[in-house]
């Protein structure tokens, strides 16, 4: 039972919390405060769920999402565009922040945690994909005819085959940009929850990562070696999809684990203008040619996983 001074002290914070998710929603819509709101987002669910109880931030959620709802209808004039932004505030930040708040508030492990929030973050980016498969097929089908208009008719069956390729690797894609999101939003949540003295422990820094180096190259040889002498990889199928998204994941997993060796080593660094220029110089080389520091990264991981350049900070 919650008493009367704490029952009080709930619905200021639900109160303000729901302000602040409509407020971060408002801000969402700014392609400059984008990317940003995205990864604070969940932060008021997971500190209401920390402080309150896990039922009650499912309220929280859907009330958010209701004023979300009508706010958007009338500011647009357009009940469809106030659904769409509803539907998001419970497939994408309350999802998020429910799943990691619950894993938190229960002290599941870090990695544990870690990982929830990953799927979580894979499960809101599925669901909004289905939600919004129409839209983004006619975005796809735009993008298609605009450049078929600019590079001609004699390019149309390279356009097509880039289409189908992007469709075959899309699952890898979404993967790995929900690992790289929900690590963001892991660390930042973790470390406002430690501001807020609540005692829970994090995860592992970045620097530290490393990846069972037996399972992981293993596996990536038996997929090289079963992906080219197979014929015609790069048609679509359910193999085909399978194999090459999966090879794919592992490549990134070892590009995870040379960038986690880089930024030990750059740690090592004091000055913060040799640190910049560093992260600038690469920048700028892999865009000059064309990806090559991701491969050197890739080797940087694979090499690390078996000498252990980092002498024992994996541990």
């Amino acid at each position: 039972m919650i008493n009367g001074e704490k029952r009080d002290d709930l619905k200021k914070d639900g109160i303000r919390i729901i302000l602040l998710l409509v407020f971060f929603t408002l801000l969402y819509m700014s392609p400059l405060f984008n990317f940003l709101v995205y990864l604070i987002w969940p932060i008021p669910i997971v500190y209401f769920i920390e402080k309150y109880e896990i039922k009650k931030a499912v309220m929280l959620i859907f009330i958010s999402a209701v004023i979300n709802t009508f706010l958007f209808f009338l500011l647009y004039d357009d009940i469809s565009i106030g659904v769409i932004i509803g539907m998001y505030s419970i497939t994408g930040f309350g999802l998020i922040g429910f799943l990691l708040g619950s894993a938190i508030k229960e002290r599941l492990s870090p990695l544990k945690t870690l990982i929830i929030t990953i799927l979580a973050v894979f499960v809101s980016n599925l669901l909004q994909m289905y939600v919004f498969r129409s839209e983004n097929q006619e975005m796809w089908e735009s993008i298609i005819s605009y450049l078929k208009e600019q590079l001609g008719q004699e390019n149309i069956l390279i356009i097509e085959k880039s289409y189908a390729f992007t469709r075959l690797i899309t699952p890898a894609c979404i993967l790995i940009l929900s690992i790289i999101i929900g690590t963001m939003i892991y660390y930042i949540t973790v470390f406002y929850m430690k501001k807020e003295n609540t005692g829970i422990r994090s995860y592992k820094p970045f620097r530290e990562w490393s990846f069972p180096r037996w399972p992981v190259s293993i596996l990536t040889i038996v997929l090289l070696v079963v992906l080219f002498t197979r014929d015609r990889i790069l048609e679509p199928g359910i193999l085909n999809t399978i194999l090459i998204n999966l090879l794919i994941l592992l490549f990134f997993l070892f590009f995870l684990q040379g960038l986690a060796v880089i930024f030990h080593f750059f740690r090592m660094v004091k000055s913060g203008f040799i640190k910049i220029a560093l992260i600038s110089a690469l920048f700028f080389v892999g865009l000059l040619s064309f990806g090559f520091p991701v491969i050197l990264i890739m080797i940087i991981g694979l090499i690390d996983m078996w000498l252990n350049l980092r002498k024992g900070k994996t541990e």
